[in-house]
């Protein structure tokens, strides 16, 4: 089973960046947030970033929305963070979806059971974490449930794969070039296509 996995392409369209020759040979694909080009060309599951549209998040919903809840596909287990956090104030005065508290967020993690695959659209703490801003709360289930894999988007990262204990974790972001990531799971095979963007 082979899986694509992307995140924040913003108004870039999937099928501008992926070859259709992989586009066919991949099962689904997984979603860091931060696509607004719906829908998805395939069946997709994941979360929303804090760029997507209210409409898709709340109405079309065209992909597999597993922000904390375990959905599966086939026999794999899927569950996710949707957003980024902010302070208290800012969140009470605008309690959209995109706009998270940490602080509830972890009492939540804490009850939700080990996955295969854990998908946030802000980061875990010092995994990939260029600004040193990320998610305690992310980095204690990661280090508590060992999914075996993470997969995180939202801020442009040094490096794309990197393993914590038992967990290989994923970073789908552009950085300013096409980034896609193929996950061959009969293999372990992990390919990061890296194209740089042409300036004009």
């Amino acid at each position: 089973m082979k899986i694509l996995i992307i995140s924040d392409l913003h108004e870039r369209d999937i099928q501008s960046i992926v070859p259709n020759k992989i586009l066919k040979s991949v099962d689904f694909l997984i979603s860091a947030g931060d696509y607004n080009r719906y829908p998805y060309p395939l069946q997709s599951i994941g979360i929303y970033g804090n760029h997507d549209s209210l409409e898709e998040v709340n109405d079309k919903q065209t992909l597999i929305n597993c922000h904390l809840k375990m959905k599966r596909i086939h026999s794999l287990k899927f569950m996710g963070v949707q957003g980024v956090f902010c302070g208290a104030k800012r969140y009470y005065k605008n309690p959209s979806w995109y706009h998270i508290l940490e602080s509830d967020i972890k009492i939540q993690l804490e009850k939700m059971p080990s996955v295969d695959f854990f998908i946030t659209h802000f980061r875990a703490k010092e995994i990939f974490d260029r600004y040193h801003q990320g998610s305690q709360a992310f980095r204690d289930y990661i280090e508590q449930k060992e999914p075996k894999y993470y997969i995180s988007g939202h801020t442009c990262a040094d490096g794309a794969i990197e393993r914590i204990g038992n967990t290989v974790c994923l970073n789908p972001h552009p950085c300013g070039k096409k980034r896609y990531i193929v996950l061959d799971l009969r293999t372990q095979d992990v390919r990061i296509f890296d194209i740089n963007l042409t300036k004009i």
